[in-house]
């Protein structure tokens, strides 16, 4: 029978396992995914430096030993391999995503043509995984060598193979996509404690210097063969790789250790970290100074390579210039309509002689903003897109503050989201009054940072992160019945009577239900009526009632919000279907004059025969006053 019983929580609980277990899977899955981009971005950026290096350096890098380079070349099959994996991933899910655009007959023939017609990117990783080195079979398909202190057959087969993987170049188009979802992923996903700007600074940096290798690259191999046709070149000219010292000259340059002495030029000679950091100086220079005039072309080769660097590194150069004089631009005109928004304010501030501690909370005001959002709304740069977008990119900026506020614990995800687009943030100095009592201003403020004192006739009420204040005045439109006061530098977020009144359009069952929530509290250590002296020291000695805070005059505000008679009263209220605001605010001054004498009687000493031990003080205040002013 027990057995019976369980069955049916048994079948419950297993498609919430099911989903759990699915959800963990997913997310291993994103993982692996997120993984795999990553090495994928790490064999291209390796194909973007080391294949051009192996081109150009090719004289110096055959020196090395036989085991070294094979197991150089076993690494970039293996490099390959990934590649080709990953290359017929992206075939299989193109022709897919195609699928519905062709007939079932002829689907994964002409998606497969379709996808490749409109994404050059893969046609570009196609061709970089072209395996050309296949025409090494062939023995006449060789780069001659004209020196190498190596084999002459095996320093030709070394630098032909390496040259026929020139294509693998190709692979630097996937950088920038890669690198893209792998910021996301790092920003969003894994919290990183670095901001977008800094990593694409970065990336922007990197792709500087990669420019500058490139260009190093092409300069050396340009150089090296015209001074192996021409028999001059930079690269023998004094001073440049090496230093010729001759008589006359070798006391002035005894000292100078930017290049090598020697008594005449050998190529082979001079380091291949010297070939490579002068041809990265140079390649830098171009791109900065556009040629100085330290390296000059001394053959036609060096002339041509020389001409087409210039235009390639003018190109680069304004590509940097422009892009940075964009973005100060747009910064600068954004600071000007701040600046001209300011400047108009001040103007009137002046011409009606508005107090001093006003216009320090005004200036402390746009400050913050400015900080903030540069002068502009939070979500600006988004508020074109769709609206779901829109959405995601609210609740996904807002999720810790909405995490935090009590007031949303009870909604759904859908209402929930579309209230999150409806609030407005607002920074109030210290000491800056939010709202007045009297004020018929329609909106209610939830805090996100600092804290507010709200103050009654009586007393006041503090209000930390996670609360919030003026609900009344928004959902029964009455006037303010506190003062509100910021007793720090607080940061709210505004939710105004027509944005919410356009919400409930959609979401009418909110009505009623955000009236009980949002105006009656739940209070874990609930005040409960003082007893006669010996049952009370009996509780009190139990642990769950030692906790109890009992109501006094001093905290009786603070805890008039948890009163049942109060609740009880908003409970009702929250079900009529219509109620004037003079109507409902007369209500709810009632509510809680009653709510508060209720307390009173909780706050007055209970004598052993259960009678008042004060005759006059068990009156409410205002009573006492009364019979007082009539004496």
């Amino acid at each position: 029978m027990g057995s019976r019983l369980q069955l049916p929580s048994q079948r419950a609980l297993f498609p919430a396992t099911t989903d759990l277990q699915s959800t963990v899977f997913i997310r291993r899955v994103k993982e692996l995914g997120n993984a795999w981009d990553f090495l994928m971005l790490m064999v291209a950026v390796y194909h973007l430096i080391v294949t051009p290096f192996k081109i150009s350096f090719s004289p110096a890098l055959i020196e090395l030993s036989a085991g070294t380079l094979r197991s150089w070349s076993a690494l970039e099959v293996f490099l390959d391999f990934l590649c080709f994996v990953d290359a017929v991933y992206q075939l299989q899910h193109a022709s897919m995503m195609q699928k519905n655009v062709f007939s079932a007959a002829n689907s994964s023939k002409n998606g497969l043509r379709h996808a490749l017609t409109v994404n050059p990117e893969l046609r570009a990783c196609i061709i970089a995984l072209l395996p050309l080195e296949l025409l090494l079979l062939a023995t006449n398909v060789r780069v001659p060598i004209p020196n190498s202190s190596i084999s002459h057959i095996d320093a030709s087969w070394w630098t032909t193979r390496w040259l026929l993987r020139a294509n693998r170049i190709l692979l630097l188009r996937r950088i920038e996509p890669l690198s893209e979802h792998l910021f996301q992923y790092m920003v969003h996903d894994l919290k990183l404690p670095v901001s977008e700007e800094l990593l694409y600074f970065m990336r922007g940096l990197s792709s500087y210097l990669a420019t500058g290798h490139l260009l190093a690259c092409i300069w050396f191999i340009t150089s090296e063969t015209g001074f192996h046709q021409y028999g001059t070149s930079w690269l023998a000219t004094s001073g440049m790789l090496t230093y010729i010292s001759d008589k006359a000259t070798v006391v002035e340059h005894t000292g100078r250790m930017l290049s090598q002495s020697a008594t005449s030029f050998s190529l082979e000679s001079v380091s291949l970290m010297r070939k490579y950091l002068r041809s990265l100086l140079f390649s830098i220079e171009c791109i900065s100074t556009l040629f100085y005039g330290d390296i000059l072309s001394m053959n036609p080769l060096e002339l041509v390579a020389e001409i087409v660097i210039t235009f390639w590194s003018i190109y680069i150069y304004g590509a940097l210039v422009g892009a940075q004089a964009e973005l100060l631009d747009a910064r600068a005109k954004s600071e000007a309509k701040f600046e001209q928004r300011l400047g108009e304010l001040h103007h009137y501030v002046l011409q009606n002689d508005v107090p001093k501690t006003l216009r320090r909370q005004i200036k402390a005001y746009y400050a913050r903003l400015w900080v903030r959002g540069r002068g502009e709304s939070e979500f600006f740069s988004v508020e074109k897109v769709s609206r779901v977008l829109y959405e995601d990119v609210v609740s996904t900026t807002l999720r810790h503050f909405a995490a935090q506020v009590k007031a949303f614990r009870g909604l759904e995800e859908h209402f929930l989201r579309a209230l999150l687009v409806c609030l407005q943030y607002v920074v109030c100095d210290e000491d800056e009054e939010v709202v007045m009592k009297g004020d018929v201003d329609r909106s209610m403020y939830f805090i996100a940072q600092g804290r507010i004192l709200v103050k009654t006739d009586a007393s006041g009420v503090t209000r930390e992160r996670g609360e919030y204040f003026g609900e009344l005045s928004l959902l029964y439109c009455i006037s303010r019945l506190e003062t509100c006061v910021a007793l720090t530098v607080t940061e709210l977020y505004r939710l105004d009577h027509e944005p919410y009144e356009r919400l409930l359009l959609e979401y009418p069952e909110y009505r009623a239900r955000n009236k009980q929530a949002w105006t009656t509290f739940a209070e874990a250590d609930r005040a409960v009526p003082q007893f006669p002296s010996r049952l009370h020291r009996t509780l009190a000695s139990r642990p769950s009632i030692a906790k109890v805070v009992p109501p006094t005059a001093e905290n009786m505000e603070s805890r008039l919000q948890f009163s049942f008679v109060l609740k009880s009263s908003m409970k009702m209220m929250a079900n009529l279907q219509s109620l004037h605001p003079l109507e409902a605010k007369d209500l709810i001054l009632k509510c809680r004059d009653g709510a508060r004498k209720h307390l009173l009687r909780c706050v007055t000493p209970v004598s052993s025969n259960g009678q008042s031990e004060r005759s006059q003080s068990s009156k409410p205040p205002k009573e006492e006053t009364y019979e007082n002013n009539q004496k």
